[in-house]
């Protein structure tokens, strides 16, 4: 059975207006969206399912019944639900057309453990994926990943070569207590010493992280100098309000302020929004730079975020998008019907260029609407009945299925 998941997010196109427009004049339009589909397979998982994406499409929205194609993600996962490969297609604006651009191809130890990624990008001259970039991993046994080397392909050569080095170490807690960075020497083929980092964390009586300082060693004078801190600050449900970045200061050797965050939740734990600021010293204070307001429901799901930036010339905060999000595209809109009758109701092909069916074994009345909610067909049909939609635009519709015990769902339908 698949389900499709769908994110809604507006832009502001600059041929409609700026970028940075005043939140008062913009929240009254929503008419521009970027929208991301995404049809996702599925893996049993014990007794329950276990759901993961197989494609994303991305959409440019000019208006609520405009939209084109712009990109596309799809994925594939192996027995154990592991991401294996990741291929990126963008749109060709000459003939806009989906042609390939880059992937990714993940392996995996018999633990679950990531162990190798490799990066192609495609070469439209040959037709065919070239290496690009190639990240080994290793693991100790607690699953602590304690190495890292970084290797780029050669055309020349037709081989991979080092690029870098990174080693950790960890404490008996899993908590990473050292870094050591290399770089290969290609002169004489060896790792050569680039930096070398080490952490001290200090937790509060719940254990939550508090403090987190990092060092790096001066090899010219041969000791360890501060290099970042993080104090992190929480509610009294635990979760994280506030966390304050700060660099060491080598001229007066003192912290120095740099940039915060700050978190907010309503009263069931769901956060409400996030803020960044950055520290300046000619003022000492710090400033807003970025925003998101996070809407949601009365079960917690987020239904929109609102983002907004810092207008230097007003010091205000400019809007600058929002995304809605929708979690399940199967929702029981009305009828007396179980929800285990409406989650076997699903739409496929989807995408499609010509038709779809309805995975139903009765009647059911079939209704498609734009996403400005017009009518657009509605159509009766008997079990797996192909349904036609050759002569709809390309685009996102709705739509709506009755069956005969009275669920209604609503399924989003992408045409090609």
């Amino acid at each position: 059975m698949k389900k499709l998941l769908l994110l809604l997010a507006t832009t502001i196109p600059v041929l409609l207006f700026s970028q940075n427009r005043k939140i008062d004049s913009v929240m009254q339009s929503h008419q521009n969206e970027f929208a991301l589909h995404a049809s996702a397979s599925h893996l049993k998982s014990g007794s329950g399912q276990k759901f993961l994406n197989d494609s994303i499409y991305g959409y440019i929205f000019r208006s609520l019944t405009d939209s084109t194609l712009n990109n596309k993600k799809h994925f594939t996962y192996d027995a154990n639900g592991n991401m294996t490969s990741e291929i990126d297609y963008l749109i060709n604006p000459i003939n806009d057309q989906l042609v390939l651009y880059n992937k990714n191809e993940y392996t995996y130890d018999s633990n679950g453990n990531l162990i190798t990624m490799i990066y192609y990008i495609w070469k439209k001259s040959i037709n065919q994926w070239e290496k690009t970039a190639k990240y080994e991993y290793t693991y100790d046994i607690k699953g602590n990943k304690t190495s890292c080397i970084d290797y780029y392909w050669i055309t020349s050569t037709n081989q991979w070569e080092e690029s870098s080095k990174y080693e950790s170490t960890f404490n008996t807690n899993g908590e990473e207590t050292s870094i050591i960075h290399y770089t290969w020497n290609t002169t004489n083929n060896q790792w050569v010493l680039y930096i070398k980092l080490k952490t001290e964390t200090i937790y509060d009586a719940k254990v939550n992280f508090e403090l987190n300082y990092v060092y790096s060693f001066d090899t010219k004078i041969n000791q360890w100098i501060g290099l970042y801190r993080y104090e992190r600050t929480y509610n009294t449900e635990g979760q994280e309000i506030l966390e304050i970045f700060s660099n060491w200061n080598t001229s007066n050797n003192q912290w120095e302020k740099s940039a915060k965050n700050e978190n907010s939740y309503d009263l069931n734990g769901n956060s409400t929004s996030f803020k960044n600021y950055y520290w300046t010293s000619t003022t000492n204070q710090w400033v807003l730079e970025d925003e998101v307001e996070h809407i949601n429901d009365s079960n917690g799901i987020r239904k929109s975020s609102i983002y907004y930036v810092l207008n230097s010339s007003t010091n205000l905060r400019d809007f600058n998008s929002k995304k809605y999000y929708y979690n399940s595209l199967h929702q029981v809109i009305l009828g007396t019907g179980t929800i285990e009758d409406e989650e076997t109701i699903i739409i496929y092909p989807n995408p499609t260029k010509t038709s779809f069916n309805i995975n139903n074994e009765g009647t059911a009345v079939v209704k498609i609407y734009a996403t400005n909610a017009a009518l657009i067909q509605e159509t009766k049909v008997l079990g797996k009945e192909s349904i036609s939609v050759a002569g709809l635009s390309a685009g996102l519709y709705v739509v709506q299925i009755t069956i005969a015990n009275g669920v209604v769902t609503s399924q989003r339908l992408l045409v090609e």
